[in-house]
C-alpha cells in the first residue's frame, strides 16, 4: 500500500497558465550530495551529450519493451523519459522522478509540446519515491548513483519493482576525463555493485562504452 499520509497532490500554475499535479512526498527534501544544479538543466539536452551519451544507444543495451512500467528516477528535464517513453508505446508507462521541481517544469512543457500522454512528473524526495509497492517492471538510474546520500533511493527503487524487475544503471566511469563530474565525486563500477547489493539487488555488467558503466540490478 502507497502510505497516504506521506504524500500530498498539489495543482500548480505552469509558465504558460496551463495546470499540472505533481505528487508529492512530504516533509524536508535532503539535498543530494554534488547534485546537479538546474540552473544548468540545458546542457542536460546540449547536441554534444548526443555524441557521448546517446539515448536511444544507451536504451538499446538495457532492452525496454513495448508495455513496459519504467520509473525514471533522476529524470531531469527528460532526455531518457521522453526516447523510453516511445519504446513503451501507449501501453507502458513512464514515472519520470526528480526532486527539483524545476526539472520537471522543464520536462512538463516538452510533454505539452509534443504530446506525450504516457510519461508522468513526480517529485519525490531521496527518501521516499511515491509509487506503491511492486508498481514498476523496469527502473533507469543515469549519472545519478553518485549523487546520492546512502542507500535511501536504492531502497525504494527496490520496493516499487516488482519480484524480478531490473534497474538500469549508468554513471560516469572512475577514470579522469573530460565531462561529467570530479574525479572524486564518482563511485567505481565495483563500489557501485556492492551498493545495489547491500539493498538486495542480484548484479551484472553492462557494457555501454568507454565513459560509463553499466548495471543490470535485478529485484530477487
Amino acid at each position: 500500500m502507497l502510505p497516504r499520509n506521506n504524500l500530498s497532490l498539489r495543482g500548480l500554475r505552469g509558465p504558460e497558465g496551463g495546470w499540472i499535479i505533481l505528487i508529492t512526498a512530504m516533509g524536508p527534501l535532503r539535498p543530494m550530495a554534488h547534485k546537479f544544479d538546474p540552473d544548468r538543466k540545458a546542457l542536460l539536452e546540449s547536441p554534444d551529450r548526443r555524441e557521448w551519451q546517446d539515448p536511444e544507444t544507451i536504451l538499446d543495451f538495457f532492452g525496454f519493451t513495448a508495455g513496459t512500467v519504467v520509473a525514471d528516477v533522476g529524470c531531469g528535464t527528460g532526455y531518457f523519459s521522453i526516447p523510453l517513453s516511445r519504446r513503451v508505446g501507449p501501453a507502458g508507462r513512464v514515472y519520470a522522478i526528480d526532486m527539483q521541481e524545476e526539472m520537471l517544469w522543464s520536462l512538463q512543457e516538452k510533454l505539452l509540446d509534443q504530446g506525450v500522454s504516457n510519461i508522468l512528473p513526480i517529485l519525490s524526495s531521496e527518501e521516499f519515491i511515491a509509487l506503491p509497492e511492486s508498481h514498476a517492471d523496469a527502473a533507469l538510474l543515469v549519472n545519478t548513483l553518485h549523487e546520492l546520500k546512502g542507500r535511501s533511493t536504492l531502497m525504494e527503487i527496490h520496493r516499487i519493482l516488482r519480484t524480478g524487475g531490473f534497474l538500469a544503471v549508468v554513471d560516469w566511469a572512475k577514470v579522469p576525463m573530460d565531462v561529467g563530474p570530479p574525479l572524486e565525486h564518482r563511485l567505481s563500477e565495483e563500489q557501485a555493485k556492492e551498493l545495489l547489493r547491500s539493498v538486495g539487488f542480484g548484479v551484472d555488467s553492462v557494457d555501454v562504452g568507454d565513459l560509463f558503466y553499466g548495471i543490470r540490478a535485478r529485484r530477487p
